[in-house]
């Protein structure tokens, strides 16, 4: 008995550090495509606010998406990190996405294929997380399993907001922060990989 009680606190433990770390790398993602668009289309509200809800778009259907998963649950999850961390490390990498803006005209155009090949991708990959695991906490109430796993990843998108905007972008710039997403995401595809 206590055996089975370990293995459901390790996998609880699992799904929460899971969880934090898509919460952390999407909306870290999402505030890196935000500074890297800035010397190309700038930073009014005509272009935050399409980026903001592009990306809100794919992350429901990210979560619609998971929602229709019934197996393969860890698998799939070290996958799309592995997917979200490799299109992160390459898309939102400066020369890319200079390289994107410098040969695609109009700037509309180069907007709509960064967001369609690089931002929205990340969004839909990651959103699929939590609907994903929660199937795994079979064990616990309904509610109070989603309800936990999207306080975990509600409280990784905050610190992931704030120490990448306020902290790694100011000391060690935008490319430290993209680094930190990818190896965030390669690193919880590990962790994933190591527990099937």
């Amino acid at each position: 008995m206590a055996t089975q009680q370990e293995n459901h606190a390790a996998v609880t433990v699992l799904i929460y550090l899971i969880v934090f770390i898509e919460g952390f790398c999407s909306l870290g993602a999402e505030i890196i495509a935000l500074r890297r668009l800035v010397p190309h289309v700038g930073s009014s509200i005509i272009v935050t606010a399409p980026t903001i809800g592009l990306f809100l778009l794919a992350l429901a259907i990210g979560y619609a998406t998971g929602g229709q998963v019934v197996e393969g649950h860890l698998r799939r999850v070290a996958r799309n990190f592995l997917l979200a961390g490799t299109v992160a490390g390459v898309g939102l990498a400066g020369p890319t996405v200079r390289g994107l803006f410098s040969e695609v005209q109009p700037a509309l155009l180069a907007y709509l294929l960064f967001m369609g090949v690089v931002l929205c991708p990340i969004a839909w990959l990651l959103g699929q997380t939590v609907p994903i695991l929660t199937n795994l906490m079979k064990h616990s109430h309904v509610g109070q399993a989603s309800g936990m796993a999207l306080y975990w990843s509600t409280l990784g998108s905050f610190l992931g907001s704030v120490t990448l905007s306020m902290v790694v972008m100011q000391r060690f710039g935008v490319s430290a922060a993209v680094v930190s997403c990818s190896l965030g995401l390669l690193a919880g595809a590990l962790v994933l990989q190591w527990h099937r």
